[in-house]
């Protein structure tokens, strides 16, 4: 049975972990030792007019706060109105600051976040509410200043 399997294959030996791709090359007469590390790598040729490359990058001097905004995941929500930082940590390792502006309320809580929930949440929101409020009026009474 050993001799046969040596006939029909010609006397050559083939890794059992040899490609399809990598004994089309092989000329009749010499023999294939494909090892396990042959290369898988597709061709870019292979792939069609297609294929780029790989990842296109955009040049620096050409990237402005419009192409940032438009390539979040936040993407058409308006700014943050309200930050809320839970476990103490008075920092915010720059989570979300580019979604912030000058009006947004930023509040560190000493709860965890399994901790935070509604009775965590409404003094919260009860106090960002009245600030609001209290900065609507100021804006009020100094345009009514002005125009006098």
């Amino acid at each position: 049975m050993l001799g046969d399997e040596q006939d029909a294959t010609g006397g050559h030996e083939e890794s059992r972990s040899a490609s399809p791709s990598s004994s089309k090359g092989v000329k009749s007469g010499e023999s294939n030792h494909s090892s396990s590390s042959a290369s898988t790598a597709i061709d870019p040729s292979e792939k069609g007019d297609s294929y780029s490359g790989g990842p296109t990058f955009l040049d620096p001097e050409n990237i402005t706060a419009e192409t940032l905004n438009n390539h979040m995941l936040t993407v058409g929500a308006p700014p943050l109105d309200l930050l809320v930082r839970t476990s103490g940590v008075e920092r915010l390792s720059d989570f979300m600051l580019w979604q912030c502006h000058q009006d947004t309320s930023i509040v560190f809580l000493q709860c965890l976040w399994p901790e935070f929930d509604l009775w965590q949440f409404l003094p919260v929101m009860v106090e960002w509410q009245w600030q609001k409020k209290k900065l609507l009026e100021q804006q009020k009474s100094r345009g009514m200043s002005k125009s006098d």
